[in-house]
C-alpha cells in the first residue's frame, strides 16, 4: 500500500477502489476515507476501520457482480484501483481484469496497482508452479505475471 500511496499523491483521484480488501486496515490507514471504497465477497473489515468508508459486496469472479460494481463507479473520473494479493486466489481472474481494463480507459489518469506473490521468492526457484499455500490457486514469477498482463492489454510500469 506504500506504492499505492505514492501513486495516489501524483493524481487527484475521485475514487480509490480496494478490491479484495479483507480486513480493510491497510487501505484505511493510507487513503482519504471519503474517496475509499472497500470491495470484497464478504464484509470482514476490522472494527477499527472508519465507518465513513463505503463497502460493496462483489464476487470478483462473477461477471454480473463485477459489471454491477463498475456501473456504480464513475470511471470517467480518475480512479485508483488496488488489487493487492488477491489475484492468486481467483480461479478465473479474466473477469475482473477485463472490467479493470475497461475502467482504466475511462480516464487517462486512472491507475491500477496490482500485486501478487512472486512464485520464485515464495516457493523457491525449482517450484513447478503448484502453490505451496493451499489458499492460492496459482502463482506467477515476476516475468510470467508481467507477460500475462502485457498480453491482455495492460501497460506495465
Amino acid at each position: 500500500y506504500r506504492r499505492a500511496f505514492e501513486i495516489y499523491e501524483k493524481f487527484d483521484f475521485k475514487t480509490v477502489l480496494d478490491l479484495g480488501c479483507g480486513s480493510g486496515t491497510k487501505s484505511d490507514q493510507v487513503f482519504d476515507s471519503r474517496k475509499l471504497v472497500h470491495v470484497d465477497f464478504a464484509d470482514r473489515r476490522s472494527s477499527v476501520v472508519s465507518d465513513e468508508i463505503q463497502f460493496k459486496y462483489c464476487d470478483l469472479e462473477s461477471q454480473l457482480q463485477v459489471a454491477k460494481l463498475f456501473s456504480e463507479i464513475e470511471i470517467d473520473k480518475p480512479i485508483l484501483i488496488i488489487l493487492s494479493d488477491v489475484i492468486e486466489h481467483l480461479y478465473d481472474p479474466r473477469t475482473i481484469l477485463r472490467a479493470i481494463r475497461i475502467a482504466l480507459r475511462g480516464h487517462p489518469e486512472s491507475r491500477l496497482l496490482i500485486s501478487t506473490p512472486d512464485r520464485h521468492r515464495i516457493d523457491g526457484r525449482l517450484s513447478d508452479g503448484v502453490p505451496i499455500n493451499p489458499a492460492h490457486v496459482r502463482q506467477w514469477t515476476l516475468q510470467e505475471f508481467g507477460s500475462a498482463l502485457l498480453s491482455t492489454g495492460f501497460v506495465v510500469e
